[in-house]
């Protein structure tokens, strides 16, 4: 339970020092995301806290690619002095790093706790359901991301690229949201499959 309610609460402090207050102060972002590197490769590797990492990357990327698309088109700001596209590519940047710490967190906040743990909660099954589903589905992401990965990549239009760099560009965008579309699909499926196991479980438990 103390476990419990320590990770409620820094993940909550969490939230709204960086989401709200420190959130367009990038120098806190960066301290933090410094600090959750490091105190995930103590917790766990350092090959792990960058396999991790990893995962975020392609919604970095997509995040990334569409403020500075906004920069680019001059899209309207609220800060004269600078150009649209350093205006859009610092705010983007900021609210990478919020999403980055924030997922960091909770995957650290999650590696604290086991199975036995979230059941000895004294919180209503479906919330245990979803703590454990949560954990389980962020597990098989991971595991999953390079499958995907090698699967994109062995695409006839993914194996010859253009030569012009902008079509190479072009490409590897689209290959980071080819991967972000699927991974999305295959957690929602997963999400779905495991849910129903979940649920089995419980009502054979509750039978017995």
């Amino acid at each position: 339970m103390f476990k419990f309610i320590f990770a409620a609460i820094a993940l909550v402090a969490m939230i709204v020092g960086l989401g709200y207050i420190y959130l367009d102060v990038w120098q806190a972002q960066v301290a933090y995301f410094a600090a959750i590197l490091i105190v995930m490769a103590l917790r766990k590797s350092f090959r792990q806290a960058l396999a991790e990492l990893r995962l975020f990357l392609p919604f970095v990327v997509m995040m990334l690619a569409i403020y500075a698309v906004f920069g680019l088109l001059n899209v309207k700001h609220d800060q004269p002095q600078q150009s649209a596209l350093a205006f859009w590519l610092l705010y983007g940047v900021n609210r990478v790093l919020c999403f980055l710490n924030t997922a960091l967190s909770l995957s650290l906040l999650l590696s604290w706790f086991q199975v036995n743990d979230v059941l000895a909660l004294p919180i209503p099954i479906r919330y245990t359901k979803a703590l454990i589903l949560g954990r389980s589905l962020f597990t098989k992401a991971r595991g999953a991301l390079d499958e995907i990965d090698l699967h994109l990549r062995h695409f006839p239009d993914q194996r010859f690229l253009p030569a012009r760099w902008h079509l190479r560009l072009f490409a590897a965008f689209q290959r980071q949201l080819l991967l972000v579309l699927t991974l999305i699909f295959y957690i929602l499926e997963e999400a779905e499959i495991q849910g129903e196991l979940i649920d089995n479980r419980i009502t054979h438990c509750m039978i017995k």
